[in-house]
């Protein structure tokens, strides 16, 4: 009895450890202020911005394919290829890339400190992320198409699923938008 009530008390007291103090104060479980039960708020797309280091990699499908190289059975000399390749994408992409963390940077300070100029500055700053994210789509699926001339016949639809994987991985981490797709910034909002 004396041993339940002891782990019973454990438990709720690390439990409550647990739990953020501003969720305590305001009766909340996930710290938002609102009230029990209720959803959290839905995340800001802006701040929902993959880091520079996920759009490189996700820009880079020969990377991805050198990189899984033995699970798809390649050959020492497409794997060679496919590195030069990759090197060659990512020199390419290298201002495209500095672009989007400069307009990635500036985008999160200005939600950090609005002003009425703000929302103007945000809006382009959003229509040129857009154009870069989009110029890198593009060049990913020229990419892609080069990368898959690497590739034995037999194992293209198994490349072909790693590289959608990696286009969906990047997808989640900015928050539903993609390399340059239809939902990418500055293409159409979702309901």
């Amino acid at each position: 009895m004396i041993r339940r009530a002891l782990l019973l008390a454990l438990f709720l007291s690390t439990t409550v450890a647990a739990r953020p103090a501003a969720a305590q104060r305001r009766g909340g479980g996930g710290g938002d202020g609102g009230p029990r039960g209720a959803p959290a708020p839905a995340a800001d797309n802006r701040s929902a911005l993959p880091t520079i280091a996920r759009v490189r990699e996700g820009a880079n499908a020969p990377g991805l394919l050198a990189e899984k190289h033995r699970k798809l059975g390649l050959a020492p000399a497409a794997v060679d290829s496919l590195k030069r390749l990759a090197a060659a994408v990512d020199a390419r992409n290298a201002p495209r890339l500095e672009t989007y963390d400069s307009l990635r940077t500036r985008l999160r300070a200005a939600q950090n400190a609005p002003s009425e100029d703000g929302a103007t500055e945000g809006r382009e700053r959003m229509r040129l992320l857009g154009e870069t994210v989009r110029a890198l789509g593009e060049a990913r699926r020229a990419d892609i198409e080069a990368a898959m001339a690497l590739v034995p016949a037999e194992k293209q639809d198994e490349a072909r699923k790693l590289l959608a994987e990696q286009e969906e991985d990047l997808r989640k981490a900015g928050g539903g938008r993609g390399p340059g797709g239809p939902a990418g910034p500055g293409g159409p909002r979702r309901p």
